[in-house]
C-alpha cells in the first residue's frame, strides 16, 4: 500500500508525531497554511489520524468516529491555548490523501485563508426555495425514522 499514513503509523516515513496510541496520532502538518498579507505559516497546524487504513469518514466505525472526533477536540483545545487564534478550524478530509484524516488549523482572523475562503464561499451559497427544500426534506425525512445513535 502506497499511503503516506499508514507508512507514518507503521514508522516507514517521517513525521512529528504530537500524539500516538494503538489506533490514532495526531501530527503537524507539513502542508501548512500561511497568512495571505506577510507569507508567514500559520503555527500548530495539524492532523489527527486514525491508523487503520480507511477513505472516507463516514466507513469508519461508529466508535472509531467517536474517538477521532474526541481527540481533534482535545487538540483543538492544545491549538487553542497554545496559539489564542479566534477559532480552530476542523475540516474531515480523505480525498487528496486517500486516508480519512482531520485536519485542524487555527484561525487568526482577516490575513487567515481559511477566513477567505469561507468568506469567498459565503458568496456561493443563498437561501434555497422552500419547493427545493420540501422536496429534499421529503426525499430524506423517511431515511431519518428509526435512527438511533
Amino acid at each position: 500500500m502506497d499511503c503516506i499514513f499508514c507508512k507514518i503509523a507503521k514508522g516507514e516515513a517521517p513525521s512529528r508525531k504530537l500524539y500516538e496510541d494503538e489506533e490514532f496520532m495526531v501530527i503537524l502538518d507539513i502542508g501548512g497554511a500561511f497568512f495571505i498579507n506577510s507569507n508567514e505559516p500559520i503555527p500548530g497546524r495539524m492532523l489527527a489520524i486514525p491508523k487503520r487504513h480507511v477513505v472516507r469518514y463516514h466507513d469508519l466505525e461508529d466508535e472509531e468516529a467517536a474517538k477521532l472526533f474526541v481527540l481533534s477536540k482535545k487538540a483543538a483545545s492544545i491549538i487553542k491555548e497554545s496559539y489564542k487564534p479566534k477559532f480552530v478550524d476542523l475540516i474531515i478530509r480523505g480525498g487528496r490523501v486517500d486516508h480519512v484524516h482531520i485536519i485542524l488549523q487555527p484561525e487568526f482572523g482577516e490575513d487567515d485563508p481559511h477566513n477567505l475562503m469561507f468568506r469567498l464561499m459565503e458568496s456561493l451559497f443563498k437561501l434555497l426555495p422552500d419547493e427545493f427544500l420540501d422536496k429534499t426534506y421529503g426525499q430524506l425525512k423517511e431515511k431519518f425514522k428509526g435512527l438511533k445513535i
